[in-house]
């Protein structure tokens, strides 16, 4: 089931994955590399149609330029190997990780027999289990995000689709700020306009739920002392301002809950002006 949302409709249903006229972000969406499709993005923002030029806005790099285009940095070759578009086909939604070559999967769309057939690429042939493969009319927003929920590597341990699998890997295997991880993998949809939304706040939620136990175990402090210790803090601390703060300011505010951040901040630089 979906998550709950603050003002999303989930109910939204294109008229169509093939529409006769495109819009700008539905033009984008045929650019494979993700760079250059942030580059034609902030392009035609500014300068509009006239300021792109061929490499930037066409479907695909040839071999030589594809080769040249990642030598100026690993992220550059970020979805310019997925497998060319078939036909018609288009892309309905893209997920981005921050991988070292900017990893894409992109979910696609054609038209076959009647129905809609659904497929998930990525850079490596990787065949992925799909909850569905053909459906007889456009996914609600509702029904997009089971789809991409319920999408799974051959391979992945962690559970969750092609987002939030990849936001447990990094909490399990980093271990690091749950922000972080949640900023490793992020989705996008020129069919969808509200489907990164919906990511961002289910995000936002997937973070605080973890912030406690990250706490804790950055502090070494433990988790069944947390409510206590949030009570006899001042009001202008929140879970997130307590995860930014380095250990010692932290281990000044365990020794005192009462001080707000600006007396935390003080005593830091007074203090504690020579510690390093």
């Amino acid at each position: 089931m979906t998550k709950a949302t603050k003002s999303i409709d989930l109910s939204f249903r294109p008229d169509t994955y093939f529409p006769e006229s495109k819009t700008r972000e539905e033009l984008l969406s045929r650019i494979k590399g993700q760079s250059r499709r942030e580059i034609a993005r902030g392009i035609l923002e500014k300068e509009g149609i006239a300021g792109l030029n061929a490499f930037i806005a066409r479907d695909e790099l040839t071999d030589h330029d594809r080769d040249m285009w990642g030598r100026i940095h690993p992220w550059m070759m970020g979805g310019e190997y997925l497998p060319k578009f078939k036909g018609e086909e288009v892309e309905i939604a893209r997920v981005s990780l921050k991988s070292t070559t900017f990893d894409q999967m992109s979910i696609r769309a054609r038209s076959e027999d009647g129905h809609i057939r659904l497929s998930v690429e990525d850079e490596y042939e990787t065949e992925y289990e799909q909850p569905v493969t053909t459906i007889n009319k456009p996914f609600t927003l509702g029904q997009m995000i089971e789809f991409i929920d319920g999408v799974a590597h051959p391979e992945d341990t962690y559970g969750g689709g092609l987002v939030e699998s990849n936001w447990n890997f990094m909490q399990s295997e980093v271990a690091g700020h749950p922000e972080e991880s949640v900023d490793f993998a992020s989705i996008e949809s020129a069919v969808y306009p509200e489907l990164e939304q919906y990511y961002n706040e289910y995000g936002d939620n997937w973070v605080n739920e973890r912030l406690v136990p990250y706490l804790a175990a950055l502090h070494g402090v433990s988790e069944d002392d947390w409510p206590q210790f949030m009570e006899e803090l001042s009001p202008q601390w929140t879970l997130g301002s307590l995860s930014q703060l380095p250990v010692l300011e932290f281990s000044i505010l365990q020794e005192k809950p009462s001080l707000t951040p600006r007396q935390v901040k003080r005593i830091r630089e007074t203090e504690y002006k020579n510690w390093a």
